[in-house]
């Protein structure tokens, strides 16, 4: 049990930690000088992703404005070796800049 802990339990912290920022990072889109583009939160997202290690790609990560509204998404997936199986599961992050 503690072996499977041990390999799965980083990924899942370091989603939370990927799913903080890019809250973070939509929210505070538009309220920057200047503006941010698409690209720069693109790049900004994908940053802190390879600080925590997460496997994505930059283009997975989704961009979009709608007037004042910016949404960012991102989709990829972690496979665990848990010596005698192998497991793949699918993370799915959301944020936008709506307010609380």
């Amino acid at each position: 049990m503690v072996f499977c802990a041990v390999k799965v339990v980083p990924s899942w912290f370091a989603n939370y930690q990927l799913q903080d920022a890019i809250t973070t990072e939509a929210r505070f889109a538009t309220s920057t000088y200047p503006k941010k583009t698409p690209e720069d939160i693109q790049g900004d997202v994908f940053k802190k992703a390879s600080e925590l290690g997460v496997p994505a790609r930059q283009q997975d990560i989704k961009v979009t404005f709608d007037g004042n509204l910016v949404t960012i998404s991102l989709d990829y997936s972690v496979t665990y070796d848990l010596a005698v199986t192998q497991i793949t599961h699918q993370f799915h992050l959301y944020a936008d800049s709506r307010p609380i």
